[in-house]
């Protein structure tokens, strides 16, 4: 392995890092950030990112802060996004995976979820946890990928509720992916940034990353052909390849 820097993995909504468990073994040094009420003692105790800021934060500090490359994936990325910009953290660089600056559209921004489609999952995560996540959890997939071990072993891993995830706690992180828009943001952005994306995801759809790319003054878009909104998990190869590739211009 030729890759000297440290990366740091940030999770996305309704998941924990064992979702990193097929590429994490491709780093040299990995560490593991979770996010408030999935899975660690910190609660996500209010609407907004914060919460996930001050863990993140706390988290790089411990690890050696100025030596780490940050890999978020989804709201993993928005939670970096906003930790950088903010000047919260002192990264060596970026890896956005199925990331997206808006998961909602807006003026201006056509490209994300309805927001009376995420209010509906919002109100039928309260009503039907289970039922809804589990259907959360096949939409990171192409009908292609569902079938794959990689995808069916993501799948069991959350077939029951994991220990430690807060039902309220992923609301109030649900309600932040709905209001949270980091566009204005992104001119802050004073790193090297690689933006990986499926051409097929159906949770942050491939103009995002597309934007993304055109937001950022130092930022390079990989495609991961026919693959969903997970490509880390049905591509891991081609994922620390790409990232370790990255890592080691930096």
């Amino acid at each position: 392995m030729s890759s000297i820097c440290k990366a740091i993995f940030v999770h996305g909504w309704a998941t924990d890092s064992r979702v990193w468990q097929a590429v994490a073994g491709g780093f040299r040094r990995a560490v593991f950030c979770g996010l408030p009420g999935h899975g660690i003692g910190r609660r996500w105790t209010e609407r907004g990112l914060q919460p996930a800021v001050d863990e993140l934060s706390e988290r790089v500090k411990a690890s050696g802060e100025g030596e780490l490359v940050g890999i978020g994936w989804s709201l993993g990325a928005k939670v970096l996004i906003r930790a950088v910009t903010e000047h919260r953290i002192a990264l060596k660089g970026l890896v956005l995976v199925g990331a997206t600056p808006s998961f909602v559209k807006r003026e201006g921004f056509p490209h994300g979820q309805s927001p009376l489609l995420v209010k509906r999952m919002l109100a039928d995560l309260k009503c039907s946890p289970q039922q809804t996540l589990k259907r959360f959890y096949r939409l990171n997939f192409t009908e292609r990928e569902l079938s794959t071990p990689s995808a069916v072993g993501f799948l069991s891993m959350y077939d029951s509720a994991p220990e430690g995830f807060g039902l309220e706690d992923m609301a109030r992180a649900l309600e932040t992916l709905m209001e949270v828009d980091l566009r204005d943001a992104l001119c802050r952005i004073r790193l090297p940034v690689l933006v990986l994306h499926g051409t097929e995801d159906a949770v942050c759809p491939p103009a995002c990353a597309e934007y993304l790319k055109g937001a950022l003054k130092e930022a390079r878009l990989e495609w991961f052909e026919g693959c969903g909104h997970a490509p880390f998990v049905t591509e891991p190869e081609r994922f620390i390849q790409l990232t370790r590739r990255f890592m080691d211009t930096l």
